[in-house]
């Protein structure tokens, strides 16, 4: 006779067996399904590859989310431009003295006699005309290397000189004052410098043409927040004749508007900050005023949905409650910065503005900038068809020219990348890009003015002037000896659409009344 548990093991050991086959074709029909998504899956992405990086960085997109000021993104972008090498960034040397240039019927040479600049040898007096000198111009820009041609390069050593008759007529301004000692010494601080040709034309003509000033100047600081024209400033100028004179600051002056770095230590010292195309490279904010009331600041967010220049994730431009201290500073000092029209706003300069002023009382600046850009030269494809740009080294690369995706705001920038291809959005603009920003002097003044009035800064006297005005004033011998021989000044009729914001010391009459 069988033992009755032998029957209920039996029936167990088979139940068993079934449910392990049931378990095993669940775990084969699971599989199938799996193979058939997934080959489904093959398909559609070589039909349509980018739904591959849509499905890839879905779910690195929720773990990995970014957002971050409009102002930082653009940072991010400057800082790569500007971590580039040097000679990529500023390339050669571009001056009117490089340049054989053609005449009326021949080719001859042209280049300056500091010595002499009065003589023939100036190539802008021995230009015929308006004609000639945009013919010249235009062999220049076609024969240089990176992007820059600024005026003190252009116009060397004229535009400088300019700048360094400023800086004593100012110098002589504070240092004659009652209340400063006969052995005080005076300063001058240059934001942006690029190759440091200015600073080394204006020390050279204040030794030169004014030493007494030149000895009365305790220190000439150049500011810059690229580590590689940082390392040219130094190795230009480090070993010079006048190293004893000059002190080389890396810093990121967005780091200084926030608060997270100082440029300048609290000091009467009188102080002088030049600034020459400086602004228009300077992070900016975007802002717009949803009702009087409710402000809304710029962010970028990351959206996993396209391709970003990267290739990894698309940002996007998205408006969020404004909440930024230093957009909610600048904001309350100037209430127009915002409409219900989205606006640029040069948040960072603002910042640093502030703080030069609240660190030294006594200070005299000339801020040289774009007050207008033209439209994008952009290619004639709306569609986004292929052009090819050159990276960050030799090599070029093919890149895809995409529409505007940021919400359009007033004062847009001007992104060009290393061939010198304009681009529509900073979003969609590739790696390596320069962004150029228009100036509102009117409104900067107005941001200036406001934190004047907070110091007490009654000596102290803002004007806006178009550079033209400014050169004339400051450099009326300089501008004689770049006038050609029919009277046209190239220093004064280009870079037409630049403006020279001045902070001048006005020193006080025998009645107690502020004077010139």
């Amino acid at each position: 006779m069988i033992p009755a548990y032998s029957t209920i093991g039996s029936r167990v050991m088979l139940q068993h067996h079934h449910h392990h086959h049931q378990s095993a074709r669940r775990r084969l029909l699971l599989i199938r399904r799996r193979l058939a998504e997934v080959s489904s899956s093959i398909i559609s992405w070589i039909r349509d590859p980018s739904l591959c990086y849509q499905r890839c960085n879905r779910s690195y997109y929720h773990s990995h989310s970014q957002r971050e000021l409009v102002r930082k993104y653009v940072g991010r972008q400057l800082s790569e431009y500007y971590a580039q090498p040097a000679e990529n960034v500023v390339g050669r040397r571009g001056s009117l003295s490089d340049l054989t240039t053609e005449t009326a019927t021949t080719y001859e040479s042209m280049e300056y006699d500091d010595s002499s600049p009065t003589t023939t040898n100036n190539p802008l007096t021995s230009l015929w005309g308006e004609w000639h000198w945009k013919r010249v111009f235009q062999k220049l820009y076609d024969s240089r290397q990176g992007h820059w041609l600024t005026p003190v390069e252009l116009f060397k050593p004229y535009y400088s000189h300019i700048l360094a008759n400023f800086c004593a007529n100012q110098a002589g301004r504070f240092l004659s004052s009652e209340t400063v000692d006969d052995d005080s010494v005076f300063e001058i601080i240059e934001l942006g410098c690029g190759r440091g040709t200015n600073a080394a034309l204006i020390l050279s003509n204040l030794k030169q043409s004014m030493p007494e000033t030149y000895d009365r100047l305790g220190r000439y600081t150049l500011v810059d927040a690229s580590p590689s024209l940082h390392k040219w400033q130094q190795s230009v100028l480090g070993n010079g004749e006048h190293s004893h004179k000059l002190e080389f600051t890396l810093v990121d002056l967005a780091d200084v508007a926030e608060k997270k770095a100082s440029l300048l230590s609290k000091s009467d010292t009188p102080t002088i900050v030049l600034g020459l195309e400086v602004l228009d490279n300077l992070p900016h904010d975007k802002v717009r005023g949803k009702t009087r009331k409710v402000l809304e600041q710029a962010e970028v967010h990351w959206d996993a949905t396209s391709i970003n220049r990267q290739q990894s994730m698309f940002p996007k431009e998205v408006f969020v409650p404004l909440t930024d201290p230093l957009l909610q500073m600048v904001v309350s000092k100037v209430p127009s910065f915002v409409s219900a029209y989205p606006r640029w706003v040069p948040s960072v300069a603002c910042g640093v503005v502030q703080h030069l002023l609240h660190q030294r009382p006594n200070i005299a600046m000339a801020l040289a900038d774009f007050d207008w850009l033209p439209q994008p030269d952009l290619p004639p494809n709306p569609q986004g068809t292929t052009t090819t740009t050159a990276a960050a080294t030799t090599t070029t690369t093919t890149t895809t020219v995409l529409q505007h995706v940021s919400e359009p705001a007033e004062g847009e920038p001007i992104v060009t990348d290393m061939s010198g291809q304009d681009h529509e959005c900073y979003l969609t603009a590739p790696k390596y890009c320069d962004v150029l920003f228009p100036t509102n002097f009117q409104k900067v003044k107005m941001f200036v003015t406001k934190c004047l009035s907070r110091y007490q800064s009654k000596h102290l006297q803002v004007q806006i002037q178009k550079q033209s005005e400014f050169l004339q004033e400051w450099g009326p011998n300089e501008v004689i000896k770049t006038q050609s021989w029919t009277g046209h000044n190239p220093l004064l009729h280009d870079f037409v659409n630049c403006s020279v914001l001045t902070i001048t010391f006005q020193q006080k009459n025998e009645d107690g009344q502020d004077g010139s």
